[in-house]
């Protein structure tokens, strides 16, 4: 599946996480809040996801905590970024 667009009650869940505060950097609530997303179905493998300012605007949080989010799901290898764009590589579930 190649979605373009990340539904509305995901992008809600999103937005919740990152507003919640906390002790816990926005950028790893944001990467743990991808995680779940990606582990419900959510957001399954293959899915593409908005352009990085489009998505930080979308979450109301700035591209740089954004990037930081991605790099660290990029360094798992559960999401894959290039020229066309970020993708959903695997999820959390397909790991061994």
């Amino acid at each position: 599946m190649r979605a373009d667009v990340i539904d509305a009650s995901t992008l809600d869940l999103l937005r919740r996480s990152v507003a919640a505060g906390g002790p816990i950097p926005t950028y790893h609530r944001l990467e743990l809040a991808l995680r779940d997303a990606m582990t419900s179905g959510a957001l399954p493998a293959g899915s593409r996801l908005p352009p990085h300012s489009q998505l930080a605007n979308l979450l109301g949080v700035g591209r740089n905590t954004l990037r930081a989010a991605l790099r660290r799901l990029e360094q798992d290898h559960l999401i894959e970024s290039n020229n066309g764009g970020t993708y959903v590589k695997r999820v959390l579930d397909q790991l061994s």
